[in-house]
């Protein structure tokens, strides 16, 4: 009796609890191959806040030629010189943050080296003007890309934040003649709302039970990456036709940046300067058919 007794308190006090955990929340932004020269090339991103707070992260990468992930550039004077490479993922959650990484609060940065790869969580301190190391729970690489999970009070990230996720993918390299290579990819921003969200997207108190959405007058059209009816407007039309010319223009530019031959360093030195003044227009002509050609429910910034 005294057993059953205790249980049944146990049992009374666990109904009267109120919930307090919230559910898990899941978001992913895709993000086409464009098969970038030299640079590791990234892919769709998923992000997912587990019921205890937990925040994982996995994002698709193919590494490209020469230096593959963490390799070397072979060189006509026959050295394999290695490459410097990073993927870092950029969060933000406020104003201020590193002024060298668009405002950025916090990063995680991975570093691949002769088939090694060295992560760290960082955050970034205002008061010192310099990054700081925390902790990261977990981090991890396979063929199919990266991911990695920590808690964001880790970070010093508010529980309720939301956050907007970048990731960068940089490739450096100095040639024989001593002349700098850089390649960069960039993807994102994908919204992450640590505290829940809501059909329509808005934030929700975690234990607010789930809203039924009333059903709609017709049914909605599946958009996917490679169909959705979106991207067949005549703007996204536009927008892909210009962004298609500056890929073209700047494989060649890129494949000029590192030819040999007689005669090619004045041809390096222009492809190079060229390059400098591209990739501005080439990353805006990106956000633009990212914007023209996201489906509506979408953020707009992707």
């Amino acid at each position: 009796m005294r057993i059953r007794g205790s249980l049944f308190l146990l049992l009374a006090l666990a109904a009267a609890a109120p919930a307090t955990a919230q559910a898990a929340v899941t978001v992913t932004a895709e993000e086409p191959f464009e098969e970038t020269p030299l640079v590791p090339d990234l892919g769709a991103t998923t992000a997912t806040v587990a019921d205890d707070g937990t925040l994982s992260v996995r994002t698709r990468i193919v590494a490209r030629p020469p230096a593959g992930w963490g390799g070397c550039v072979p060189l006509p004077s026959g050295l394999c010189v290695p490459a410097r490479i990073t993927v870092s993922w950029l969060l933000d959650w406020q104003s201020g943050g590193s002024p060298a990484e668009q405002g950025a609060d916090a990063k995680v940065v991975a570093t691949p080296t002769q088939g090694a790869t060295a992560w760290e969580a960082l955050r970034w301190d205002g008061a010192l003007a310099r990054w700081s190391a925390a902790t990261l729970t977990a981090a991890a690489t396979d063929i199919g890309g990266a991911s990695w999970s920590l808690q964001p009070a880790q970070l010093k990230i508010p529980a309720s934040a939301t956050i907007a996720l970048r990731i960068a993918s940089r490739f450096h390299v100095v040639g024989d003649d001593g002349v700098p290579v850089d390649a960069a990819d960039d993807a994102g921003p994908v919204t992450i709302p640590l505290g829940g969200f809501v059909a329509d997207g808005a934030s929700a108190p975690a234990a607010a039970p789930p809203r039924a959405s009333p059903p709609p007058a017709a049914p909605l059209p599946v958009v996917t990456p490679q169909s959705g009816t979106a991207k067949r407007t005549p703007a996204c039309l536009a927008a892909s036709r210009r962004l298609r010319r500056l890929d073209r223009r700047l494989l060649r530019l890129e494949r000029a940046a590192v030819a040999r031959g007689r005669g090619a360093a004045a041809r390096r030195r222009a492809a190079r300067d060229e390059l400098r003044r591209l990739r501005p227009r080439h990353a805006a002509a990106r956000s633009a058919k990212r914007r023209a050609c996201a489906p509506a429910s979408q953020p707009r910034g992707r």
